[in-house]
Protein backbone atom coordinates (compact mmCIF):
# COMPACT_ATOMS: atom_id res chain seq x y z
CA UNK A 1 0.00 0.00 0.00
CA UNK A 2 1.23 3.09 -1.08
CA UNK A 3 -0.28 5.53 1.69
CA UNK A 4 -3.03 5.58 4.37
CA UNK A 5 -4.36 8.96 5.44
CA UNK A 6 -7.13 9.27 8.98
CA UNK A 7 -9.15 11.70 8.89
CA UNK A 8 -10.67 11.00 12.93
CA UNK A 9 -12.18 14.91 13.40
CA UNK A 10 -14.51 14.90 11.05
CA UNK A 11 -17.59 12.98 13.87
CA UNK A 12 -19.65 15.38 15.46
CA UNK A 13 -19.96 15.67 18.90
CA UNK A 14 -21.07 12.72 20.79
CA UNK A 15 -20.69 10.14 17.94
CA UNK A 16 -18.35 7.39 17.35
CA UNK A 17 -15.23 8.80 14.96
CA UNK A 18 -15.70 8.08 11.67
CA UNK A 19 -12.22 6.83 10.23
CA UNK A 20 -11.68 7.39 6.87
CA UNK A 21 -8.79 5.14 5.20
CA UNK A 22 -7.66 5.65 1.82
CA UNK A 23 -5.36 3.17 0.39
CA UNK A 24 -3.89 3.42 -2.89
CA UNK A 25 -1.59 0.67 -4.42
CA UNK A 26 0.19 1.43 -7.22
CA UNK A 27 -0.01 -1.88 -9.64
CA UNK A 28 2.67 -2.91 -12.66
CA UNK A 29 0.46 -0.64 -15.61
CA UNK A 30 0.56 2.74 -13.02
CA UNK A 31 -3.16 1.23 -11.65
CA UNK A 32 -4.50 3.19 -8.50
CA UNK A 33 -6.90 0.82 -6.58
CA UNK A 34 -8.67 2.97 -3.82
CA UNK A 35 -10.41 1.71 -1.14
CA UNK A 36 -12.53 3.67 0.97
CA UNK A 37 -13.70 2.23 4.22
CA UNK A 38 -15.74 4.30 6.95
CA UNK A 39 -16.70 3.44 10.22
CA UNK A 40 -18.94 5.43 12.58
CA UNK A 41 -20.73 8.44 11.65
CA UNK A 42 -20.86 10.32 8.64
CA UNK A 43 -18.21 12.17 6.84
CA UNK A 44 -18.36 16.57 6.90
CA UNK A 45 -15.71 17.12 3.75
CA UNK A 46 -14.76 20.96 3.59
CA UNK A 47 -14.66 22.63 6.34
CA UNK A 48 -11.60 24.68 7.79
CA UNK A 49 -10.80 25.29 11.58
CA UNK A 50 -9.93 28.76 12.14
CA UNK A 51 -10.24 28.42 15.41
CA UNK A 52 -8.63 25.73 17.88
CA UNK A 53 -8.71 26.29 21.91
CA UNK A 54 -5.40 25.77 23.54
CA UNK A 55 -4.35 22.77 24.40
CA UNK A 56 -1.56 23.79 26.71
CA UNK A 57 -2.08 26.33 29.84
CA UNK A 58 -2.30 29.85 29.49
CA UNK A 59 0.45 32.52 31.08
CA UNK A 60 -1.41 33.93 34.20
CA UNK A 61 0.88 37.29 33.35
CA UNK A 62 0.05 37.69 29.49
CA UNK A 63 -2.97 36.62 29.05
CA UNK A 64 -5.63 37.31 31.62
CA UNK A 65 -6.57 40.29 32.62
CA UNK A 66 -9.11 42.72 34.75
CA UNK A 67 -11.13 45.68 33.38
CA UNK A 68 -9.12 46.96 30.58
CA UNK A 69 -9.25 49.88 29.38
CA UNK A 70 -8.53 49.31 25.47
CA UNK A 71 -9.69 46.05 24.79
CA UNK A 72 -8.80 44.03 22.50
CA UNK A 73 -4.85 44.66 22.78
CA UNK A 74 -3.22 44.07 19.21
CA UNK A 75 -0.73 42.11 20.77
CA UNK A 76 -3.11 39.50 21.96
CA UNK A 77 -4.72 38.92 17.78
CA UNK A 78 -4.49 35.46 17.13
CA UNK A 79 -3.77 33.99 20.98
CA UNK A 80 -6.53 33.46 23.41
CA UNK A 81 -7.07 35.51 26.55
CA UNK A 82 -9.42 35.73 29.67
CA UNK A 83 -10.99 38.67 30.90
CA UNK A 84 -12.34 39.70 34.54
CA UNK A 85 -15.55 42.53 33.72
CA UNK A 86 -15.99 44.07 37.33
CA UNK A 87 -17.17 47.17 35.97
CA UNK A 88 -18.32 48.49 39.06
CA UNK A 89 -15.34 48.00 41.23
CA UNK A 90 -12.04 49.67 39.11
CA UNK A 91 -9.97 48.87 42.26
CA UNK A 92 -9.51 45.38 41.36
CA UNK A 93 -6.72 43.45 40.93
CA UNK A 94 -5.07 40.37 39.57
CA UNK A 95 -3.99 37.77 42.25
CA UNK A 96 -2.23 34.84 41.44
CA UNK A 97 -1.00 32.18 42.65
CA UNK A 98 -4.51 31.86 44.63
CA UNK A 99 -5.11 28.96 46.79
CA UNK A 100 -8.85 29.71 46.83
CA UNK A 101 -11.19 26.37 46.34
CA UNK A 102 -12.28 27.38 42.97
CA UNK A 103 -12.29 23.64 42.07
CA UNK A 104 -15.17 22.71 44.54
CA UNK A 105 -17.07 24.95 42.10
CA UNK A 106 -15.67 24.13 38.78
CA UNK A 107 -15.29 20.23 38.76
CA UNK A 108 -11.18 21.22 37.77
CA UNK A 109 -7.94 20.44 39.48
CA UNK A 110 -5.61 22.95 39.17
CA UNK A 111 -2.59 24.10 41.05
CA UNK A 112 -2.10 27.61 42.83
CA UNK A 113 0.18 28.83 39.89
CA UNK A 114 -2.48 28.00 37.53
CA UNK A 115 -5.41 30.21 39.05
CA UNK A 116 -6.26 33.61 38.93
CA UNK A 117 -8.43 35.62 41.30
CA UNK A 118 -9.62 39.30 40.75
CA UNK A 119 -10.06 40.97 43.76
CA UNK A 120 -10.41 44.57 45.07
CA UNK A 121 -11.64 46.65 48.03
CA UNK A 122 -15.16 47.68 48.38
CA UNK A 123 -17.06 51.10 50.10
CA UNK A 124 -18.30 49.50 52.97
CA UNK A 125 -14.95 47.93 54.70
CA UNK A 126 -14.47 44.09 55.55
CA UNK A 127 -15.31 41.87 53.49
CA UNK A 128 -14.84 44.28 50.77
CA UNK A 129 -18.89 44.28 48.97
CA UNK A 130 -17.50 43.28 45.56
CA UNK A 131 -17.86 40.21 43.34
CA UNK A 132 -15.90 36.97 43.79
CA UNK A 133 -14.41 36.17 40.08
CA UNK A 134 -11.67 33.38 39.55
CA UNK A 135 -10.14 31.55 36.43
CA UNK A 136 -8.38 28.10 36.49
CA UNK A 137 -5.86 27.81 33.38
CA UNK A 138 -5.19 23.81 33.58
CA UNK A 139 -1.81 22.29 31.98
CA UNK A 140 -4.71 20.62 29.26
CA UNK A 141 -6.21 23.51 28.55
CA UNK A 142 -9.26 23.09 30.41
CA UNK A 143 -10.41 26.51 31.60
CA UNK A 144 -12.48 27.01 34.54
CA UNK A 145 -14.76 29.76 35.80
CA UNK A 146 -16.58 30.31 38.75
CA UNK A 147 -18.37 33.91 39.64
CA UNK A 148 -20.06 34.62 42.87
CA UNK A 149 -21.74 38.08 43.19
CA UNK A 150 -23.72 37.01 46.59
CA UNK A 151 -21.00 40.11 47.86
CA UNK A 152 -21.07 42.53 45.41
CA UNK A 153 -22.84 45.68 46.10
CA UNK A 154 -25.94 46.16 43.39
CA UNK A 155 -25.91 50.29 43.30
CA UNK A 156 -22.70 49.64 41.82
CA UNK A 157 -22.12 46.41 39.87
CA UNK A 158 -24.95 45.35 37.71
CA UNK A 159 -23.41 42.82 35.61
CA UNK A 160 -20.25 41.30 36.40
CA UNK A 161 -18.84 38.78 33.59
CA UNK A 162 -15.91 36.48 33.20
CA UNK A 163 -14.91 35.24 29.64
CA UNK A 164 -12.87 33.54 27.71
CA UNK A 165 -12.22 34.76 24.00
CA UNK A 166 -9.89 35.53 20.88
CA UNK A 167 -10.11 38.05 18.10
CA UNK A 168 -8.67 36.03 14.81
CA UNK A 169 -7.07 38.45 13.29
CA UNK A 170 -8.77 38.87 9.89
CA UNK A 171 -12.46 38.39 8.99
CA UNK A 172 -13.47 35.38 7.53
CA UNK A 173 -16.00 34.91 4.25
CA UNK A 174 -18.31 32.02 5.03
CA UNK A 175 -21.95 32.92 3.47
CA UNK A 176 -21.52 32.65 -0.04
CA UNK A 177 -24.18 34.83 -2.55
CA UNK A 178 -26.22 31.64 -3.57
CA UNK A 179 -25.99 31.05 0.13
CA UNK A 180 -23.60 27.99 1.10
CA UNK A 181 -21.50 28.32 3.73
CA UNK A 182 -21.69 28.17 7.07
CA UNK A 183 -19.74 28.00 10.28
CA UNK A 184 -19.67 25.62 12.88
CA UNK A 185 -18.60 25.57 16.76
CA UNK A 186 -18.00 22.35 18.58
CA UNK A 187 -16.48 22.38 22.65
CA UNK A 188 -17.19 20.19 25.72
CA UNK A 189 -18.68 22.03 28.92
CA UNK A 190 -20.10 21.38 32.40
CA UNK A 191 -21.43 24.02 34.34
CA UNK A 192 -21.22 21.47 38.05
CA UNK A 193 -22.60 24.48 40.69
CA UNK A 194 -25.25 27.11 40.35
CA UNK A 195 -27.64 29.48 43.04
CA UNK A 196 -29.40 32.33 44.03
CA UNK A 197 -30.45 34.28 46.96
CA UNK A 198 -32.80 36.22 45.32
CA UNK A 199 -36.24 34.99 44.18
CA UNK A 200 -35.42 32.72 40.58
CA UNK A 201 -36.66 35.64 38.23
CA UNK A 202 -34.64 38.65 40.80
CA UNK A 203 -31.44 37.84 39.45
CA UNK A 204 -29.44 35.63 36.83
CA UNK A 205 -26.49 33.96 36.04
CA UNK A 206 -25.53 32.51 32.47
CA UNK A 207 -23.44 30.91 30.04
CA UNK A 208 -23.02 32.10 26.26
CA UNK A 209 -20.82 31.66 23.12
CA UNK A 210 -20.83 34.99 20.98
CA UNK A 211 -19.26 34.50 17.63
CA UNK A 212 -18.46 38.29 16.36
CA UNK A 213 -20.51 38.82 13.00
CA UNK A 214 -19.30 41.89 11.29
CA UNK A 215 -19.81 43.69 7.58
CA UNK A 216 -17.03 42.94 5.12
CA UNK A 217 -14.82 45.50 4.68
CA UNK A 218 -16.02 48.28 1.97
CA UNK A 219 -19.25 48.12 3.48
CA UNK A 220 -20.40 50.44 5.88
CA UNK A 221 -19.46 49.14 9.65
CA UNK A 222 -21.93 47.25 11.33
CA UNK A 223 -21.46 44.10 13.79
CA UNK A 224 -23.73 41.59 15.66
CA UNK A 225 -23.37 39.62 18.74
CA UNK A 226 -24.47 35.94 17.48
CA UNK A 227 -24.80 34.24 20.57
CA UNK A 228 -25.83 30.86 21.96
CA UNK A 229 -27.12 30.88 25.25
CA UNK A 230 -26.05 27.22 26.81
CA UNK A 231 -26.71 27.37 30.58
CA UNK A 232 -29.36 29.66 32.39
CA UNK A 233 -30.05 28.96 36.20
CA UNK A 234 -33.93 28.62 36.48
CA UNK A 235 -34.81 30.45 33.32
CA UNK A 236 -36.34 30.39 29.33
CA UNK A 237 -32.91 29.05 27.52
CA UNK A 238 -34.70 27.45 24.80
CA UNK A 239 -36.30 30.74 23.31
CA UNK A 240 -35.21 32.90 20.33
CA UNK A 241 -34.39 36.53 20.87
CA UNK A 242 -33.31 39.65 19.58
CA UNK A 243 -31.92 42.61 21.53
CA UNK A 244 -29.60 45.44 22.07
CA UNK A 245 -25.95 44.81 23.81
CA UNK A 246 -26.19 47.57 26.67
CA UNK A 247 -22.65 48.39 26.76
CA UNK A 248 -21.83 48.14 22.67
CA UNK A 249 -25.16 49.44 21.55
CA UNK A 250 -25.23 46.32 18.91
CA UNK A 251 -27.58 43.86 17.85
CA UNK A 252 -27.70 40.39 19.98
CA UNK A 253 -29.45 37.47 17.88
CA UNK A 254 -29.77 34.74 20.52
CA UNK A 255 -30.47 31.40 21.06
CA UNK A 256 -30.54 27.75 22.17
CA UNK A 257 -29.40 24.75 21.21
CA UNK A 258 -32.44 22.92 21.10
CA UNK A 259 -33.05 21.78 17.67
CA UNK A 260 -36.15 23.89 17.33
CA UNK A 261 -34.15 27.78 16.93
CA UNK A 262 -34.57 29.80 13.53
CA UNK A 263 -30.87 30.99 14.30
CA UNK A 264 -29.05 27.93 14.81
CA UNK A 265 -29.09 24.21 13.86
CA UNK A 266 -27.53 21.71 16.16
CA UNK A 267 -24.97 19.28 15.14
CA UNK A 268 -25.84 15.60 14.93
CA UNK A 269 -25.33 14.21 18.87
CA UNK A 270 -25.17 17.77 20.44
CA UNK A 271 -26.37 18.42 24.04
CA UNK A 272 -28.78 21.14 24.42
CA UNK A 273 -28.78 23.98 26.35
CA UNK A 274 -30.32 23.86 30.13
CA UNK A 275 -31.33 25.64 32.82
CA UNK A 276 -30.18 22.97 35.53
CA UNK A 277 -26.84 22.10 36.17
CA UNK A 278 -24.62 19.28 34.91
CA UNK A 279 -21.25 18.45 36.53
CA UNK A 280 -19.63 15.75 33.15
CA UNK A 281 -18.53 18.16 30.76
CA UNK A 282 -21.02 17.59 27.69
CA UNK A 283 -19.61 17.71 24.18
CA UNK A 284 -22.17 20.50 22.04
CA UNK A 285 -21.78 21.64 18.68
CA UNK A 286 -24.14 23.32 16.23
CA UNK A 287 -23.71 25.54 12.85
CA UNK A 288 -25.00 29.21 11.38
CA UNK A 289 -26.44 29.02 7.60
CA UNK A 290 -26.94 32.05 5.95
CA UNK A 291 -30.82 31.17 5.96
CA UNK A 292 -30.31 31.51 10.16
CA UNK A 293 -28.14 34.82 9.90
CA UNK A 294 -30.24 36.37 7.35
CA UNK A 295 -33.62 35.41 9.69
CA UNK A 296 -32.16 36.95 12.53
CA UNK A 297 -31.22 39.73 10.70
CA UNK A 298 -34.74 40.54 9.56
CA UNK A 299 -36.26 39.44 13.08
CA UNK A 300 -33.56 42.47 14.62
CA UNK A 301 -34.61 45.07 12.07
CA UNK A 302 -38.29 44.35 12.93
CA UNK A 303 -37.91 44.79 16.48
CA UNK A 304 -35.26 47.64 16.02
CA UNK A 305 -36.01 50.15 13.81
CA UNK A 306 -32.79 52.39 14.69
CA UNK A 307 -30.77 49.58 13.18
CA UNK A 308 -31.94 50.81 9.51
CA UNK A 309 -29.06 50.24 7.11
CA UNK A 310 -27.84 47.10 8.75
CA UNK A 311 -27.18 44.53 5.35
CA UNK A 312 -29.69 41.72 5.52
CA UNK A 313 -28.18 39.73 2.98
CA UNK A 314 -25.42 37.07 5.04
CA UNK A 315 -22.96 37.26 2.04
CA UNK A 316 -21.85 40.93 3.15
CA UNK A 317 -20.73 39.69 6.60
CA UNK A 318 -17.61 37.63 8.00
CA UNK A 319 -16.62 36.63 11.28
CA UNK A 320 -14.04 37.88 13.32
CA UNK A 321 -13.64 36.24 17.44
CA UNK A 322 -15.73 34.71 19.80
CA UNK A 323 -16.18 35.17 23.20
CA UNK A 324 -17.86 32.38 26.20
CA UNK A 325 -19.05 34.56 29.13
CA UNK A 326 -19.75 33.46 32.77
CA UNK A 327 -22.25 36.75 33.89
CA UNK A 328 -23.95 37.14 36.64
CA UNK A 329 -26.26 40.13 38.13
CA UNK A 330 -25.99 40.44 42.23
CA UNK A 331 -26.67 37.90 44.17
CA UNK A 332 -26.18 35.04 41.99
CA UNK A 333 -22.93 32.15 41.12
CA UNK A 334 -22.07 29.82 39.03
CA UNK A 335 -18.84 27.54 38.47
CA UNK A 336 -18.22 26.04 35.16
CA UNK A 337 -15.62 24.48 33.02
CA UNK A 338 -14.41 24.30 28.86
CA UNK A 339 -12.71 23.18 26.64
CA UNK A 340 -11.97 21.66 23.00
CA UNK A 341 -13.54 24.53 21.48
CA UNK A 342 -12.63 24.68 17.86
CA UNK A 343 -14.83 26.60 15.23
CA UNK A 344 -14.61 26.11 11.35
CA UNK A 345 -15.73 27.25 8.44
CA UNK A 346 -17.13 25.92 5.33
CA UNK A 347 -19.71 23.80 3.19
CA UNK A 348 -20.85 20.45 3.15
CA UNK A 349 -20.10 18.85 -0.07
CA UNK A 350 -20.42 15.51 0.23
CA UNK A 351 -21.44 12.48 3.15
CA UNK A 352 -20.58 9.25 3.83
CA UNK A 353 -23.25 7.34 5.45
Amino acid sequence: FQSLSLHPWECSPGTSCTIVMVLSRFCLHTTTVVVLVTLGCGVRSGFTPIYVEPTTQLLPESHVFVNPVHWPFQNLTNHTASVFWQRGTPSSRLTTPSAAEIGTATGVSATPEQQVVATGSGPTGTPPNVPFSAVQLTSTGVWGAWLNTTSADPTAEHLTTTTIESSFGTCYDVWQPDHSGEFRVEFQLAVPTAFKLSPANGCAVYVSLSVYVRTKPGLPSHFIWYSINLFDFERDVRSDHVFIDTVSKKLIVSSGVTGGSKYNVPLPGSASSSNTTWPTPKSFGYRVTATNLEQGIRDGLATYPTLKGLPEKASDYCISGYNMELEATPDAAAGMSLSGTTISVGSVSSVIH
